[in-house]
């Protein structure tokens, strides 16, 4: 009698103790809900001190001005904001209290031409090549690096380079070479896949044009290459219809002697 009389004993402390915890918890609940409740009803904000912040420079470009030219036309001035907590929302905000003022410049785009070589222009056939193109043009003494080079077009600094020594003679037939590599980048042409066929067929089953370039690397044997040799110093004869239609697109190829 006296195990039953103490196991309702344990089995009432512990019922009591699990609804003490369950009231405990629950009214807690209940408290933290109705009052976050009654934060966001009433849009109630948690914010941090202002502090200050900046926004990116902007650059004005000006294809009137020569690549290189800066102009500083307004200093950078700082703004002050605050990161709030938004209880209705639930989000992280920044509330701006005053607009950060960016530094403002002027930039020249326009790449430099060497006049003398751009007055070659006539003579190379190119079709369409004005100072504001966003390419450089211009004479070097030199190539360190392939010291039979004539020209060469680079890619990355966008810039048309001829050797100042060769004669005016062959100048044109290296600049129109040079440009041709230009639209090559430029226009994607590394994307028709009926052309860059055409052009690999070319090269394969032409002993002149791999006799033209037995001095390039294996890097630089590739169809951009084969296109500009083809538009300039290959007649039609050697050509399909697909790759003169292509040149003609660029260049005016009766302008340049053809070599073969």
């Amino acid at each position: 009698m006296n195990w039953i009389k103490n196991h309702r004993i344990l089995s009432s402390f512990v019922l009591l103790f699990c609804l003490g915890l369950y009231i405990l918890f629950f009214q807690t609940w209940l408290i933290s809900g109705a009052w976050n409740l009654s934060l966001g009803a009433l849009n109630i904000e948690q914010c941090q001190p202002e502090e200050e912040f900046y926004v990116n420079e902007q650059a004005i470009e000006v294809d009137d001005w020569l690549e290189g030219k800066i102009k500083h036309i307004q200093d950078k001035k700082p703004g002050r904001k605050q990161d709030c907590w938004s209880y209705k929302t639930r989000e992280t905000y920044s509330r701006i209290i005053k607009p950060a003022t960016p530094s403002i410049v002027k930039v020249g785009t326009r790449k430099f031409k060497d006049p003398k070589l751009m007055s070659l222009i006539p003579d190379t056939g190119i079709r369409s090549l004005t100072y504001k193109e966003p390419v450089s043009v211009y004479y070097v003494n030199n190539y360190s690096d392939f010291v039979w080079m004539d020209g060469r077009y680079n890619d990355y600094k966008k810039a048309i380079t001829v050797k100042r020594s060769i004669p005016r003679s062959e100048q044109a037939t290296i600049f129109a070479h040079e440009y041709l590599h230009y639209v090559w980048y430029r226009d994607k042409l590394d994307d028709d896949i009926k052309l860059v066929g055409d052009l690999n067929t070319f090269y394969k089953s032409n002993p002149h044009l791999q006799q033209r370039m037995k001095e390039y690397t294996p890097e630089m044997t590739k169809p951009t290459e084969f296109f500009s040799y083809s538009c300039t110093e290959f007649s039609d004869s050697y050509l399909t219809p697909y790759i003169i239609s292509k040149c003609n697109q660029y260049i005016n190829r009766s302008k340049l002697y053809m070599s073969y």
